[in-house]
């Protein structure tokens, strides 16, 4: 039983990671640097921030939930 928990905390780890990585280029990627002439284009960049925001705010919630599922497997990530 133990040994499908592990397997689903590392799942539930991978894809936060992968989900938190994908965010950081996104980011990183500079798509969001210039902000746009035209009202509308203005507008959905500005809303395309304040999403990127959200997501990277929800990922960090679900981390710690996946965190407190397994303190010990927590532990690891970090060290």
């Amino acid at each position: 039983m133990a040994d499908h928990r592990d397997r689903q905390h590392d799942l539930l780890q991978e894809a936060v990671s992968c989900a938190s990585a994908m965010l950081f280029a996104i980011e990183a990627s500079d798509m969001f640097k210039a902000l746009p002439a035209d009202a509308h284009d203005r507008d959905q960049h500005n809303h395309g921030c304040f999403l990127l925001g959200m997501l990277s705010d929800h990922l960090r919630q679900i981390q710690a939930q996946v965190d407190a599922l397994d303190p010990v497997a927590a532990t690891k990530m970090e060290g």
